[in-house]
Order: structure tokens, then sequence, then C-alpha cells
């Protein structure tokens, strides 16, 4: 067990804080978890590798006086993980406030910025990515100044301003005031409107790494989306060793982003091209697949934190990966059959929430399950 530093992961009860609790624990790095969610379906707090779980709300005051206070227990360097936007965004607020040997991801107080999407997809273009067509649009105004493509989707124009199922596609004019509408009177003032360019043949793809604070980058090929419900990916394929020709202007518009940390991006590739949609910066949903191929980002980016520098990677392998728990509603809602499922699932590398090797939180889920239902 490493003696020098201490893993903070900040979460909201899901499968992505588990899988950076495993990322660090796997690699003799302790993790503390502080999570919003005392009940959630699948106890991670019974994970093994877990040091210690704090409940509290994610508000700015009180996860820094949290920070501080586990600084001051331990008494050893801690490095942070956001696992949600609004995590992201407070500690990014404080990047420069919290005591040095509190180590954070950042852009120098600028996510804020970053994070809106039409800003995202200028400074995607200025690097040389593909954008689809993009509009931000205020919904105060009674018109749009330009002739719209259909089919367009639209969003929130900040993912911290709303929920994935206000993303909407919209295949008319009726359908766009109609949806434009609808986001209107939920509280929003300005919108994204984007070409929508999937086709049949198209497919998401999902390019994750690491901004290192001395300006390398570090990308190893691409994840294949295959299967989504409610705009997540829970069944895809991580193929470690393929390098990518937009990998180049990927890294070109991490150090334009000014940020240093672990990120998720997401594009689309259609007609043969990559076309850039966003960038989270935190680790990805499926960022445990990506460890399980030989790439623990966690790790690295303690490492380099500290001043540790990383060995080169040799042995990288591609997994298929699945979170079994929601991508088996597409059986439950005829989406696919049992048969067909079943045969991705036993040719599945491994799975985002069962693990034998730290079984405790997927084993006490039927107890949960038993208090829901009482």
């Amino acid at each position: 067990m490493r003696k020098d530093v201490i893993a903070v992961i900040i979460g909201i009860g899901s499968y992505n804080d588990l899988g950076i609790i495993r990322s660090c624990g796997e690699a003799g790095i302790q993790p503390i978890y502080i999570t919003n969610d005392s009940h959630p379906i699948i106890p991670i707090w019974k994970s093994k590798y877990l040091l210690e779980t704090i409940v509290s709300e994610i508000f700015e005051d009180k996860i820094l006086s949290i920070l501080v206070a586990l600084w001051k227990k331990y008494n050893k360097k801690l490095v942070v993980f956001p696992a949600s936007d609004n995590a992201v965004k407070i500690l990014d607020d404080n990047y420069n406030k919290l005591p040095k040997d509190i180590i954070i991801s950042h852009a120098k107080g600028k996510i804020g910025n970053l994070m809106n999407k039409a800003i995202m997809a200028n400074l995607a273009l200025s690097a040389g990515l593909n954008v689809p067509r993009t509009i931000e649009f205020d919904l105060t105004t009674p018109h749009v100044d330009c002739i719209l493509n259909y089919p367009l989707i639209i969003k929130p124009i900040k993912s911290l301003e709303g929920e994935k199922t206000d993303i909407t596609i919209c295949k008319n004019n009726l359908e766009f005031e109609k949806n434009s509408l609808i986001l209107k009177r939920k509280g929003y003032k300005k919108i994204l409107i984007q070409d929508y360019i999937h086709s049949e043949t198209s497919r998401e793809i999902g390019i994750t790494g690491i901004s290192y604070l001395n300006g390398e980058i570090e990308i190893h090929g691409y994840i294949d989306k295959i299967r989504n419900r409610s705009n997540i990916n829970n069944f895809g394929k991580y193929y470690s060793n393929q390098e990518l020709p937009i990998h180049v202007s990927l890294k070109e518009f991490m150090r334009k982003c000014g940020y240093v940390g672990i990120f998720d991006t997401d594009f689309i590739e259609n007609d043969g091209k990559l076309y850039f949609i966003e960038c989270n910066y935190r680790n990805g949903a499926y960022g445990y697949a990506t460890t399980f191929a030989g790439f623990n980002m966690p790790l690295r980016w303690v490492n380099n934190c500290l001043g540790i520098v990383n060995d080169g990677i040799s042995d990288l392998r591609n997994v298929t990966f699945m979170e079994e728990r929601t991508d088996f509603l597409n059986v439950l809602d005829k989406t696919m059959t049992f048969r067909s499922w079943f045969k991705d699932f036993i040719n599945t590398d491994v799975c985002l929430f069962w693990n034998k090797r730290d079984i405790k939180p997927l084993l006490r889920m039927p107890y949960f399950i038993k208090k829901f239902f009482k």
C-alpha cells in the first residue's frame, strides 16, 4: 500500500465512482469516497479498497472543508478525482485556494466557460477538429436568424444547467418550436442547435486520456460505443492500440483548453469523418475499462502529480466492456433478445459493476432491492 498519497473521489453513486475507486485501489493507492447519495441501489461504499466514506451534499463550502479536514487528519498528499460536472467546477473555481498538498485537475478557473458547448465547439474548430454546424440560440428571441437543417439536435448549452434527457432530436420546424418551448419553460435561456449527423452507418466514438502538468497529453486508441441507453454508453469495445489521425488535433484542442487532468471526449463517425461533440473534464464513465486494458489513468495522473515519471506502456490490450445492470434493460424492454444479450455478456472482458476482486458492492445489492420494495 502506498504511503505517499491518498485518492479522494467525489461522486454521485455511479459506476464511474466505483471504477476510479478500483483503479486506485488496485494500484495500491487508498481511496476515500465522498458522495451525496446515502442510499444507492448498489452500495459502492462496500468496496474493499475504501479507507473511508463520507456522505455530503456536493456544495462548495462543504467539499472544501471536508478536503482540508481529510488533509489534516491523514497528513498526506491528496489527489482529488471529481466524478461529476458539479464537482469538476467546484474544484476548478478553487484551484488556487486549497493547500498545495491537495492536488486537483483544473483549467485555472476557466472550466465554467469551457463547459459552454458553443465555446467548446469553436475551440475544437480552431484545433483542426471537425464539428457539426453549431448555433447558439437565445430562447428569449422570437426567431433563429439562419436557415435550420433538419434533422437537428438541441441541448443545454452547459451540461451543468440540465439533464441528458433534455437533449432532443427535431425533424422539422414544428418539433423544434415545441421542444424549444419545453426547454424555455424549464428555465433555459440559451440552447445549442447542432446538425444531427447520425445515420444508419454512423457510430459513436470516445477518446479518453490525460493532460499532464508538463503539457504532455497521453492517449491510447479509442472506445467504440456499441450500445447506449439514456445517452449513456453501456456496452462497447476499447481498441487500445489503434492510433487515430484525429489524436493530433485532439491534443491541440486540450492544450487550447489549458486543462490538466483526466478527460473524456465524444465523437460521431459519419461518412468517413469524425465529428467532435463534447469534452468532459473528468474521468469517463467507462474509465475502468481502460484500467483493465492496461492504461490506468488515475494511477498515471497521481504519479505525474507527485513528480514520478510514468513508465511506457507496452502491454495494452483490447477489451470489451459492459455496464451490465443498465444493459440488461435492453432485454427487459425487448430491445434485444436474451440470447443476443447473453452472447455479448459472455464475450465481455470486464463488467463495470461486477468485479471478482471486489465483490461486496454487487453482492449487497439484493438487500437494497428488498428494502426498496418494502
